[in-house]
């Protein structure tokens, strides 16, 4: 007889609604984040991908609660398990904050305290959170440096982040994360600058923390060759929006955002596969973002297809498949314009 599946299971843990994260500098609106609507379920892991500047990090610090001036959460909602974070006082979300979700930050020794050793780092969680005597929660620092895989943990405890690799400060990040056993972990490019037999080490301790604890993770990286090891889920960003969202497996075998293509076109595969595929042009500046698609001026689909409403009208992000949603005019329909490319609903 099937066991019976627990009802949370069902619901998202968290779920972004509509969110909007705009930074005021010098008279300007920077639109980092402009209505990214994203969910994640229980032991699954979300890849969050798209290039440098798009509004990854800022969607990470913004579920965190972590936005500060000139930014600012100007509409939208965060709903973790339930509970909308944006309604809550700062001591209410600390209680959520590194104890029911975690964030590994991108660079770990600069958010290490270079006067404080690492046991002493992780121990003051204990403390704070649990009350726990300083000896019990140095004790349990020990072991977890030991789970994450750093070599004699009795010794490096005593070590200033200063003494440590880059790899062994990540997984000193991953071990803080790890403390309270959080319900999600966000991982901002957890693999950046490592070699990649850490980087492998790593992926593999985030693995076992999703099995063995039904941890959610989004994992946030422009390296789509780690998230097709990595993510149930990908949703792609791209100048604050999210342009494409399916199950991995799907998006990579039939993406269909041009953008995410362009992407994939860009991975190396093989040692003799000739020179990588770029995509053309740059970004656009988030203070001065294009009337219509923001992808419009690097398309060569536009192009190809003739569309002149791409550079006059933004499309939304539209439901392709059950499973697969896609924010593109190549799909979409509008008075006036018939998608050259129709969906699967």
């Amino acid at each position: 007889m099937a066991q019976n599946q627990n009802p949370k299971d069902k619901q998202p843990l968290l779920k972004v609604e509509g969110l909007k994260t705009h930074f005021f500098v010098d008279g300007s609106i920077v639109r980092a984040v402009d209505q990214v609507d994203l969910e994640i379920f229980r032991g699954k892991v979300l890849g969050l991908v798209g290039e440098s500047g798009c509004g990854k990090t800022v969607t990470a610090l913004s579920i965190m609660g972590l936005i500060d001036e000139p930014g600012k959460i100007i509409s939208g909602d965060i709903i973790f398990d339930g509970i909308s974070l944006l309604s809550l006082t700062e001591d209410e979300l600390n209680q959520i904050r590194g104890g029911r979700i975690s964030l590994i930050f991108q660079d770990p020794q600069a958010r290490l305290n270079p006067v404080f050793t690492i046991g002493s780092q992780i121990a003051e969680i204990f403390q704070v959170h649990y009350g726990e005597p300083r000896q019990a929660a140095f004790d349990r620092s020990v072991k977890l440096l030991e789970t994450v895989g750093i070599p004699d943990p009795l010794d490096r405890v005593h070590a200033y982040p200063h003494e440590l690799s880059g790899g062994q400060a990540q997984r000193v990040m991953i071990a803080m994360a790890l403390a309270l056993e959080p319900e999600l972990i966000i991982a901002d490019e957890p693999t950046t600058a490592l070699d990649v037999t850490i980087q492998a080490q790593i992926l593999d301790l985030m693995r076992e923390m999703r099995g063995e604890h039904s941890t959610a993770i989004i994992l946030i990286t422009h390296d789509m060759a780690v998230i097709a090891g990595m993510a149930d889920c990908v949703a792609v960003m791209y100048a604050g929006q999210i342009i494409e969202q399916a199950e991995a497996e799907q998006l990579y075998k039939k993406p269909l955002h041009p953008y995410t293509q362009d992407l994939l076109a860009s991975i190396p595969y093989g040692l003799d596969e000739g020179p990588l595929s770029s995509i053309p042009g740059s970004s656009p500046d988030p203070r001065n973002l294009p009337t219509g698609c923001r992808y419009a001026p690097r398309c060569e689909s536009r192009v190809e297809y003739g569309l002149k409403i791409c550079e006059a009208k933004a499309p939304s992000l539209q439901p392709f498949s059950p499973e697969h949603s896609i924010r593109c005019w190549l799909y979409e329909s509008a008075p006036g314009h018939k998608p050259p490319l129709l969906k699967r609903l």
